[in-house]
């Protein structure tokens, strides 16, 4: 019996074509919370930058954020984390900072921006990140403070290969070509999702999942029903349960309904 729906963001949730996030998508999540299915985010992004969802009128129980790194309860209760090592955090700078390529670090409340910030003004706008969670800090000095829970980069795909092969304890996720986000060699969404079960009595048997990257494969794979959106990765098509509609064509809402978790 399903007790967790999880969601993606980008893509599943949230559109890759106008940035919203239709409202059949929030209601279809109301209709799950009122029955009492707990809903959770499972995403690339820090906590912190999922107004654009919150703005939408979307509640949720729980995030996963920074692809697996940080557990929340709520938007803002953190009850479980993997943080990178200063000595990890200190090599990708050094790199990043010696080819002059754009960097910025995700720590719980806030982006650092170690190098050429202007390079992320896309990506915080798209975030709706405002600017007491956007900082310069050129000094890159912020990990002595607190550790991150990932970073984010613009790095050619030969560079990135050659820094994985001197530094594998990292693995870059592509967003964009030759954009990732950095993240832990033994985390993934799925090492995120198990923690949160594990702290709420569930298992993934009793999870319905739905994603659009190659970042959900593991995610989807594991959930109980697994629900890939209408322009997914091609990988996901074969673990899928369901291939449904785009978020703007109520995909999300249509599943849903398909499987009798909401009418």
């Amino acid at each position: 019996m399903i007790q967790l729906a999880v969601f993606d963001v980008d893509g599943t949730l949230l559109s890759h074509k106008n940035f919203q996030v239709p409202q059949s998508a929030v209601e279809a999540i109301r209709k799950l919370r009122k029955q009492g299915i707990q809903v959770a985010i499972c995403s690339g992004r820090p906590a912190y930058a999922l107004g654009c969802l919150f703005n939408a009128g979307v509640e949720v129980d729980y995030i996963v954020g920074c692809n697996g790194h940080c557990v929340y309860r709520g938007t803002d209760e953190l009850i479980a984390a993997v943080y990178f090592e200063e000595k990890t955090v200190q090599e990708l700078t050094d790199f990043c900072i010696e080819n002059d390529y754009p960097l910025t670090w995700k720590f719980e409340k806030a982006n650092y921006f170690y190098n050429k910030m202007e390079e992320f003004d896309y990506i915080s706008k798209a975030h709706t990140l405002t600017e007491e969670r956007l900082y310069k800090c050129y000094e890159r000095n912020h990990h002595y403070q607190e550790l991150p829970f990932g970073a984010a980069t613009f790095i050619p795909q030969q560079e990135v290969d050659a820094y994985i092969k001197k530094h594998p304890d990292v693995q870059f996720v592509p967003f964009a070509p030759d954009r990732y986000d950095v993240i832990l060699k033994k985390v993934d969404k799925t090492t995120g999702l198990d923690l949160l079960l594990k702290g709420i009595g569930l298992t993934f048997d009793e999870c319905i999942a739905f994603g659009d990257g190659a970042n959900d494969y593991e995610m989807l794979e594991k959930a109980g029903i697994a629900v890939a959106m209408k322009e997914c990765h091609p990988s996901l098509l074969n673990i899928c349960d369901y291939h449904t509609d785009d978020c703007l064509e109520d995909g999300i809402y249509n599943a849903l309904q398909y499987y009798q978790l909401i009418d």
